[in-house]
């Protein structure tokens, strides 16, 4: 009985290992809320109501609040995926009041890939041997606590 459930087990082990981990972070404003945000009228306080606390404020310029939301999926040990992400960025004037909202989506982004290349650097590379023996002789022994 147990043999022949073994094959049965070990598949459904498997499958459930490959199901996708959806990961949600940070906060999408409800589009029925950011409606009622409204450019010149609308208060940093009646934002925070409608809104919630911002993802993060720049500190520098004009004030603004970033929403930012990612949803995440993850298959196993593979790289993660990003199936949806969103930033709302709400600037306000020197009165407190919405000066410009705007929306980025997935969308809207673009794919930048690295640079491969290696910034050289000064000096040469030493072996292990080289270490080992450059490291001799340069380090006493404590004495007594001098």
């Amino acid at each position: 009985m147990i043999r022949k459930s073994f094959p049965l087990v070990f598949t459904a082990l498997a499958l459930w290992a490959c199901t996708p981990t959806v990961d949600v972070r940070g906060n999408q404003p409800a589009p029925e809320a950011l409606a009622q945000v409204k450019v010149g009228e609308t208060s940093e306080e009646q934002v925070q109501l409608l809104l919630g606390s911002p993802s993060s404020v720049l500190t520098y310029g004009d004030e603004t609040w970033h929403y930012v939301y990612q949803k995440v999926s993850t298959v196993s040990f593979f790289t993660p995926k990003v199936i949806d992400y969103s930033t709302v960025s709400i600037v306000f004037d020197s009165n407190g009041k919405v000066k410009d909202i705007s929306k980025v989506g997935l969308k809207d982004t673009k794919s930048i890939g690295l640079v491969s290349r290696e910034t050289p650097t000064a000096g040469k590379e030493l072996s292990v041997i080289e270490q080992l023996i450059g490291n001799v002789g340069k380090f006493s022994k404590d004495t007594k606590g001098k």
